[in-house]
């Protein structure tokens, strides 16, 4: 028996059932398998996710919280994927003696050797894509692998919109190649557009946001790319013989942003009734200092 398991970052469950009609293969999985909520970590953050999913261990338990190590006593660090290298899941099933492939996990770069093929991209970071082994970067035409870090403006959403559909897209297909030609035990591809599409393009989509702008040209933006993944989802189906098993998970769900929030220690700082003990604070420091302390609080109470 193979698995095939699909990551699709920030998949929501609800929004899975509101498009339902127009998902032909999610609605194959709901009828013939199951379809249902599961509980995301706490908290419900894509980088400590992940790694639980990678890992099986609770966000206390691997130490990624973000992608700044907080808790280091001397300087911020980005957190690497090497913090869980030889411990993930498709670590175990290669002790088991079986093959692997591993295509765009979050956060797990560079990607390490491997009975089978890994590869994956930075996070947060400039770097380059990296596979074991090496070769398999000459063979095949990936596209940019790992997280974004841009921030579009309003005037920039269509040319992000098209450059995460294009990136979808050669990723899948080149998933589908490789999928076909090197056999193995377990399967394991992961998009990480999803979760950006949301994050940047919710409001226009969600008519009881109190920030939705009305009819826009990315009205529907959302539902297009649950619609390409499901089609994704399908050239699989087709590819996998009777006896594999087809996993889609998720790191964790989406909603609307918050659009009424409080940062009382900000509150009060600007208001002169707090202050920091660093005159030479840099701009995002108060940030930094505020997460600092809630991961602490995370380390002390798993």
């Amino acid at each position: 028996m193979k698995a095939v398991l699909i990551g699709i970052d920030g998949l929501d469950f609800f929004l899975i059932e509101k498009y339902i009609d127009s998902l032909p293969n999610f609605k194959k999985i709901k009828e013939k398998g199951i379809l249902q909520t599961t509980w995301s970590t706490f908290p419900p953050d894509s980088i400590c996710a992940w790694s639980s999913i990678f890992t099986g261990k609770n966000p206390a338990q691997h130490g990624l919280l973000e992608s700044i190590d907080y808790l280091s006593k001397k300087e911020y660090k980005y957190a690497k994927g090497y913090s869980f290298v030889n411990e993930t899941f498709w670590d175990e099933i290669n002790k088991l003696g079986r093959k692997v492939c591993v295509i765009n996990p979050f956060l797990a770069y560079p990607a390490w050797k491997v009975n089978g093929i890994m590869v994956s991209g930075p996070v947060f970071e400039g770097g380059e894509t990296t596979a074991f082994p090496g070769e398999i970067l000459q063979k095949f035409n990936f596209p940019s692998l790992g997280g974004w870090v841009d921030f579009p403006d309003e005037k920039d959403l269509e040319e992000f919109i098209k450059k995460a559909r294009v990136n979808t897209q050669e990723l899948a297909k080149v998933s589908l190649e490789i999928y076909k030609k090197f056999p193995s035990d377990l399967f394991f591809l992961t998009f990480l557009t999803s979760d950006r599409i949301q994050h940047f393009l919710w409001r226009f989509t969600d008519e009881e946001d109190p920030t939705f702008p009305g009819e826009s040209p990315f009205k529907n933006s959302i539902k297009e790319f649950y619609i390409l993944f499901d089609q994704t989802i399908g050239e699989f189906m087709k590819m996998m013989d009777e006896e594999s098993v087809l996993i889609v998970l998720s790191d964790h769900g989406h909603k609307r942003r918050c659009v009424k929030c409080l940062n009382l220690n900000e509150f009060l700082r600007k208001r002169g009734y707090l202050f920091l003990k660093s005159e030479n604070m840099v701009k995002g420091e108060t940030k930094k200092l505020i997460e600092k302390n809630e991961n602490f609080c995370f380390e002390i109470f798993p």
